[in-house]
């Protein structure tokens, strides 16, 4: 089973928490040489990994959240670059699913919703009110002859 973050990088913009979590005993996996740390530890302070280190070995906030996580892989979200999540009302239940299969993120391809409601969908996600994905900074839709592109402003 794998243990995501999706949680924590569900929107664009989430909630801080209130109090760090610490996630313990987990293996990281590091997708840039494909190793894997065992007995690690993970820290997440407000929207960040705060650090990662061997188990022990990291100094733990008083006041966090611990879970055990022994046995549990981290690996980071991952992306569908081709996506229809925003046909009809596809992503009501498509965003849930996208993330509990670890897919944060999605690049929207085409779609038949208007554009009041894909913004309407995206200010949600920027002000934390809804709990779906990461959605590309340039939504294309095709409709007929024509492309309409919807540019957004990232503070990232």
């Amino acid at each position: 089973m794998l243990l995501l973050l999706t949680l924590f990088s569900a929107h664009t913009h989430p909630a801080p928490l209130s109090q760090p979590l610490v996630l313990t005993h987990l293996n990281v996996i590091d997708v840039t040489d494909g190793s894997s740390q065992s007995n690690m530890t993970v820290i997440i302070q407000g929207n960040h990994i705060a650090a990662v280190g061997k188990t022990g070995e990291v100094s733990v906030p008083q006041s966090a959240q611990t879970i055990e996580a022994g046995g549990k892989y981290l690996i980071p979200g991952l992306w569908d670059m081709h996506a229809h999540t925003l046909t009809n009302d596809r992503y009501e239940y498509s965003f849930p699913l996208l993330l509990a299969n670890g897919i944060t993120g999605v690049r929207e391809m085409g779609n038949n919703l208007p554009p009041e409601k894909i913004n309407e969908l995206r200010q949600e996600i920027l002000e934390g009110r809804s709990r779906a994905l990461i959605l590309s900074n340039l939504i294309i839709c095709l409709r007929g002859r024509y492309i309409l592109q919807l540019q957004t402003k990232h503070s990232d």
